[in-house]
């Protein structure tokens, strides 16, 4: 009987462990860290004209710079594939616009392992798979959009009523969690930890997509954290 129910703790603790987040991403600014960061010219850790780590109030943030055109990679520690076994891919950043004045800030999962030397995007002209979000203080800004093989496949933008604007307020710090989910084919944007979804994106399929890095643009955005996580089954 004990060698039975050892038998079974035993299984449903190898299941919690299989089932569990696997961290493809998570960024060590405290530690002074850029490792996996590469800027537009391909260098890794990025040039200081491109992003660099600054203190505020005591922590360590990385401050990127006013290029407008141009962003930063940060490479997976292993490929997130997109098939029956992946349930979901989340992605938090804590960041906020520190410049002069307020343009909006991108992310993105991208299937890029590298940065596209010619525009500094996060998806090259013609190529590359994954999705990306673009927040602002405007609410009629704030979009969602998906990229399958070269081609923007679906885009929401958001309208009234808004729960909530993905940027309160210029420099301001701002929570995003981005959520793709497999099984319910779509994706969600939370701001700030609230109980709903500050915009959803319904009927996504990027079945077959495999994905490689995370991708931000620069334009004076300041980050305090940002993590990349996926859940199989």
């Amino acid at each position: 009987m004990a060698r039975r129910l050892f038998a079974v703790i035993l299984c449903l603790a190898c299941l919690q462990v299989l089932c569990a987040e696997r961290t493809v991403f998570e960024s060590r600014f405290d530690a002074g860290d850029l490792s996996g960061w590469m800027d537009v010219k391909g260098r890794t850790p990025p040039g200081e004209e491109h992003a660099r780590i600054t203190e505020e109030d005591g922590r360590r943030i990385l401050m990127t710079s006013d290029n407008r055109w141009a962003g930063l990679s940060a490479t997976f520690a292993e490929p997130v594939k997109v098939d029956g076994n992946l349930k979901k891919i989340v992605l938090r950043i804590r960041l906020k616009q520190a410049g002069k004045g307020f343009h909006g800030a991108t992310v993105a999962i991208t299937s890029r392992d590298s940065m596209d030397m010619h525009n500094g995007k996060a998806f090259a002209t013609g190529k590359d798979s994954g999705f990306s979000v673009f927040g602002h203080t405007h609410r009629e800004h704030n979009s969602i959009t998906t990229r399958l093989d070269g081609r923007d496949a679906k885009t929401i933008r958001q309208s009234n009523p808004v729960r909530s604007p993905f940027f309160k307020a210029h420099r301001t710090w701002t929570d995003w969690t981005v959520v793709y989910d497999n099984n319910n084919k779509d994706i969600e944007v939370t701001v700030d930890g609230a109980s709903a979804p500050a915009l959803i994106l319904h009927e996504v399929d990027l079945s077959g997509r495999t994905f490689r890095s995370f991708w931000i643009s620069q334009f004076e955005t300041a980050i305090e954290f940002v993590k990349v996580v996926y859940e199989t089954k």
